[in-house]
């Protein structure tokens, strides 16, 4: 397409289509360029603007994700997939309450978003909104079998008996709830209990010896 481009500098679609390219080679600065070249060329070009905020949120530059999110909305707010990015921006931009509402238009138009509901349940959690979330990221572990270590992971979270055991454990964030299977069901009663951990891992991730020690 640079071919194109030579010919055509004011061709949108041949700075898009070679911003794909890059996109596709995970060369994202490259991308980056082209998809914003396109969009300058034709603002109204929604496959460019949700191109861009893809970009942006795949290099870490969440704000400027919402931005071409927030922009692509204004112009068709009925896309779920985007309403659900423009919500995964905004949480990983630290604004869980504001992420909220377009992840939840997002599940109204399309219930079956599995990562949705994870992204909310975060959110909710976050906020600690903790009946909320523990829905919503049961919701994730059932509808997105691809999702479901990461939503129990999250579920450990809300199980935790207190707000700042809760805090403490999202900032050391083990990567896996099978070496603190007794950090989050103390308060949790009976059949009750054992139905939620053994949910939540394998029965080997529970010893029967005495409890491991955090690292």
């Amino acid at each position: 397409y640079s071919g194109a481009i030579a010919l055509k500098p004011d061709s949108m679609l041949a700075h898009y289509k070679r911003g794909a390219v890059y996109q596709g080679q995970n060369e994202l600065e490259g991308a980056l360029r082209d998809f914003r070249s396109a969009t300058d060329l034709d603002p109204s070009s929604l496959r460019a603007i949700e191109s861009l905020g893809d970009v942006n949120l795949s290099l870490g530059r969440s704000d400027r994700a919402v931005e071409r999110y927030e922009a692509y909305i204004a112009l068709d707010e009925t896309n779920a997939r985007v309403l659900y990015k423009l919500g995964l921006a905004l949480y990983r931009a630290g604004r869980m309450r504001d992420a909220i509402p377009p992840i939840q238009a997002a599940l109204a138009i399309e219930p079956a978003m599995g990562d949705a509901y994870y992204v909310l349940g975060l959110a909710q959690r976050d906020l600690d909104h903790l009946a909320a979330a523990r829905q919503s990221l049961e919701e994730a572990a059932r509808r997105s079998p691809a999702s479901q270590t990461s939503a129990r992971e999250a579920l450990a979270d809300v199980y935790l008996p207190s707000t700042s055991s809760r805090r403490w454990r999202r900032s050391s964030r083990p990567r896996r709830i099978a070496s603190w299977p007794w950090a989050w069901h103390r308060r949790v009663p009976g059949a009750r209990m054992r139905r939620l951990a053994r949910s939540a891992a394998p029965s080997s991730a529970f010893p029967t010896h005495r409890r491991p020690t955090p690292r």
